[in-house]
């Protein structure tokens, strides 16, 4: 099944427990596939655009800001209209070892929390919802029934962010 690989070689801790989802999983996108040229010490905090009255944070307003400081970066978004269709590339995603972003709606109100995938199979998605200060990993699963079941039936989680490759 698929899993990515090394998923778990440097785990960033969410700076911004309210606004930081986004470049917090950002972040963990560019250790996962080794991007040593840039600074990620203070990535966090200087892509949060939000907290810093710039934009407003969601996968674009970020994406732009990241590319536009480091050009060799290329993150891509998409709103899928279908939930099936989602779930398919998630799975294209993983089992290529490219690292994406999930946006989930949390209730049908539409709250929803931006966070990496790390494994699908032909039931589940795992995902990892947070990282302690400690080191610890918190990991979700979500059946792909209630991911598509969620997508349809709910406001927002439409999207998917991933790292481009090349």
């Amino acid at each position: 099944m698929p899993e990515l690989l090394n998923w778990n070689k440097a785990l960033p801790v969410q700076r911004d427990p309210v606004l930081g989802c986004i470049p917090t999983g950002y972040e963990w996108m560019l250790r996962v596939s080794d991007f040593l040229e840039i600074n990620l010490d203070r990535f966090q905090d200087e892509f949060n655009l939000q907290a810093a009255g710039i934009a407003e944070n969601n996968f674009d307003t970020i994406a732009q800001a990241v590319q536009n400081k480091y050009p060799v970066v290329k993150i891509v978004h998409k709103d899928f209209q279908n939930g099936i269709e989602k779930v398919e590339f998630i799975k294209h995603l993983v089992e290529n070892g490219i690292p994406c972003l999930l946006s989930l709606t949390l209730n049908p109100n539409g709250s929803w929390h931006i966070m990496p995938i790390i494994y699908i199979d032909d039931r589940v998605v795992r995902t990892i919802w947070s990282v302690e200060t400690n080191g610890q990993v918190n990991l979700c699963e979500y059946t792909l029934e209630d991911i598509i079941n969620r997508h349809t039936n709910w406001a927002g989680g439409k999207d998917l962010a991933w790292l481009a490759k090349g």
